[in-house]
């Protein structure tokens, strides 16, 4: 039931050496709050990770307070020093006030206050505006706990304020929707749509970051079905989907459908840009995105994966899974079969098929077929003594491993060689005359 521990809000659980660094801001006469999404998280029996306290001591006070710790000033322009209690980074920021923020992403100019009430209207949305201490309970000048009570998502303030400030709310505002399975208040809602073009002033790490927290999280298609308006900003490639209809639904729709049918955030995103006819559309997004090159690699390999599909038959299957390894490859087959579930799933040939190589794939990694050029008994040493040159020594290596792979030819170094001169020896000096 959502809100079980707000019942305890009073009595907060917090790990003890939080308590401990809380307490001793306290004692020493300064106000210290829990706050933020840890906060949140705790009141919500969530798994928490980022941990944040508030309190009036200024930076330098703070760092003073924490001599005994290892204490790095994280940002000491805007109040936050991180102390690490038991190998957790724990941010201590001080009291603050924000001007203006004219990149639509962080304040002009940041003021130190002794308010709690002036740190807390500041933030984006009443379920993080709460704050607690350990004497005077829960701190909630804005509905906060009400709002998690009934799963709301409500800005703090006027809604267009709070999005023109900090574009990259917008998305934070989604993530919280995919990952609580909260609503987001009316007003909110229209102000995020409203402001939605603000989200071209956010740096694209911060995207990808949000992109994938909400492609990760439970409720990501009721989001991204719901605020089509706002993803398409983030993914302006899907955009023309919406429009498009294949029957009831609109290819949108469709692409939306086809990531629910598979697991890890990546994937997900390549779901999503599976049927859109540009090419190289996923190393496009993916590079744009700033996703490392590993990522890059991946993505892009599983959108076009639809246009690069293994025929039925051992050769084909193996030189799938030799050229994308066995994790890329099952999540490749995990691709197209929630394509064909979401599009075609009338088409039994097509499943059947899919079946097939998907049973191939198997039975070459059960017998061990899935070997490297490192695994074959001979190495491009034996081959340059055979007279082999350049470009023929990879040309005849990769001919021998899909011959031992496939063809069960024996891998021993006699065997290998002899398989070779029965070949004639005719690429020896680099030739197209291997056939594969």
């Amino acid at each position: 039931e959502r809100g079980l521990s707000l019942l305890q809000a009073d009595s907060l659980s917090v790990p003890p050496h939080i308590r401990s660094l809380i307490d001793r801001l306290n004692a020493a006469d300064y106000e210290c709050y829990v706050v933020g999404g840890f906060l949140r998280d705790l009141l919500l029996d969530r798994p928490t990770h980022d941990i944040d306290l508030a309190t009036s001591a200024l930076p330098e006070e703070v760092m003073a307070l924490f001599s005994d710790y290892r204490t790095i000033p994280t940002g000491l322009i805007h109040g936050t020093v991180t102390v690490l209690a038991e190998d957790d980074p724990v941010e201590v920021t001080t009291f603050r006030k924000e001007g203006l923020y004219s990149d639509h992403r962080r304040p002009d100019e940041v003021w130190f206050t002794k308010s709690l009430e002036e740190d807390l209207k500041r933030r984006d949305f009443t379920i993080n505006a709460l704050a607690w201490h350990p004497d005077l309970g829960l701190v909630d000048p804005f509905g906060g706990r009400t709002d998690l009570e009934d799963g709301i998502i409500r800005a703090v303030g006027r809604p267009t304020d709070r999005f023109h400030e900090d574009a990259l709310r917008i998305l934070r505002a989604l993530r919280l929707a995919s990952e609580l399975g909260f609503s987001i208040e009316h007003k909110t809602a229209d102000a995020m749509h409203d402001k939605r073009s603000l989200l071209s002033h956010v740096a694209s790490e911060r995207i990808r970051i949000e992109l994938l927290r909400i492609l990760r999280a439970e409720h990501f298609a009721f989001v991204l079905t719901k605020y089509a308006a706002i993803m398409t900003v983030v993914l302006p490639e899907m955009g023309p989907l919406r429009q498009e209809m294949q029957g009831e639904l609109s290819r949108y729709d469709i692409a939306v459908e086809r990531a629910k049918r598979v697991d890890d955030a990546e994937q997900r995103l390549a779901a999503l840009l599976y049927d859109i006819d540009i090419p190289e559309i996923g190393k496009t997004v993916a590079e744009r995105l700033r996703f490392s090159n590993n990522s890059v690699k991946r993505i892009d390999a599983l959108v076009s994966s639809r246009n690069d599909y293994p025929e039925a038959d051992k050769r084909s299957v193996w030189r799938a899974l030799h050229r994308w390894g066995d994790v890329l490859f099952g999540a490749i087959l995990e691709l197209r079969r929630a394509d064909l579930e979401v599009r075609v799933a009338s088409d039994e040939k097509a499943l059947k098929k899919l079946d097939a190589i998907t049973g191939i794939k198997e039975a070459l990694l059960q017998s061990g077929k899935d070997l490297q050029l490192s695994d074959l008994a001979i190495s491009g040493h034996d081959l340059l003594a055979a007279g082999y040159r350049g470009e023929a020594i990879g040309e005849a290596l990769e001919y021998l491993l899909l011959r031992v792979c496939v063809d069960d030819l024996p891998n021993r170094p006699e065997v290998l060689l002899a398989e070779l001169e029965t070949r004639g020896g005719e690429a020896k000096s680099g030739s197209p005359h291997i056939h594969r």
